[in-house]
C-alpha cells in the first residue's frame, strides 16, 4: 500500500492519483493491478498489517491445511495449484484469508502472492471475475492456457497464466473466470 499518509488538504490529490485501489464506494470496481501486484491497493512488498488496515481482520490465518485462497475458493474453483515462494525462502509462508481475497507473505519480505475471487475485481486491462476466459486471452496475448482436467477425483478447471512484467505473473482460473491471482514468481 505504498501510498503516502497525507493530511486532509492533500487527500484529493491521493484520491485522484489512484492510491485508493479503485474503491470509489459501493458498486465501484475493486482494482487488481497486475503491474503493482496489488488488490485494492495492497500488494507485493507490503506488510500484512496493510491488508488488515484496508480489509480489516482476516477471517482466517495460517491454518495447517488451509488453502492459499480466499474463503470459499479452492483448487476446484480455479485457484493456482502452485504458488511459489520468493527465491531463497523454503519455509511455509504466512497467510491472510478474507472473503474475496487472500495474501501470502513472509514478515521479512512482505506480501508476494495475491489471490482474488471478488466479483467486483477488475484488472488494469479490464478483465473481471465472471468474464469468459477468452477475454483474458484477448487482453493478455502472452498467457498460456491449460484445458480443464480431472486428476484422480479432483477437478481442475481451465486456466491461463503468464508473465506481464519482470517478476509479475498473472493467473486466470475457471471459465468463466472465478479467480485472478498475482505472483512475483510463476504459478502453476
Amino acid at each position: 500500500m505504498r501510498c503516502l499518509r497525507l493530511g486532509a488538504a492533500a487527500s484529493a490529490v491521493v484520491a485522484l492519483s489512484g492510491c485508493g485501489g479503485g474503491d470509489g464506494g459501493p458498486g465501484a470496481p475493486h482494482r487488481v493491478d497486475e503491474l503493482a501486484g496489488s488488490y485494492r491497493g495492497v500488494g507485493f512488498g507490503d506488510p500484512a498489517s496493510d491488508a488488515v488496515e484496508v480489509l480489516g481482520p482476516p477471517a482466517e490465518r495460517d491454518g495447517s491445511k488451509t488453502p492459499a485462497a480466499p474463503i470459499g475458493s479452492d483448487f476446484s474453483t480455479g485457484v493456482p495449484l502452485i504458488q511459489r515462494n520468493p527465491p531463497a525462502y523454503v519455509r511455509k509462508p504466512r497467510l491472510l484469508r478474507y472473503e474475496g481475497a487472500s495474501f501470502l507473505y513472509f514478515p521479512s519480505v512482505g506480501i508476494f502472492s495475491v489471490v482474488v475471487d471478488d466479483a467486483a475485481a477488475v484488472t488494469r486491462r479490464g478483465v473481471h471475475v465472471g468474464d469468459p476466459l477468452d477475454r483474458a486471452r484477448d487482453a493478455y496475448p502472452g498467457v498460456s492456457c491449460v484445458r480443464a482436467r480431472t486428476s484422480g477425483e479432483a477437478q481442475h478447471p481451465e486456466w491461463c497464466t503468464g508473465q506481464v512484467a519482470p517478476h509479475r505473473y498473472v493467473w486466470f482460473g475457471g471459465d468463466p473466470i472465478s479467480v485472478i491471482a498475482l505472483g512475483e514468481t510463476r504459478m502453476g
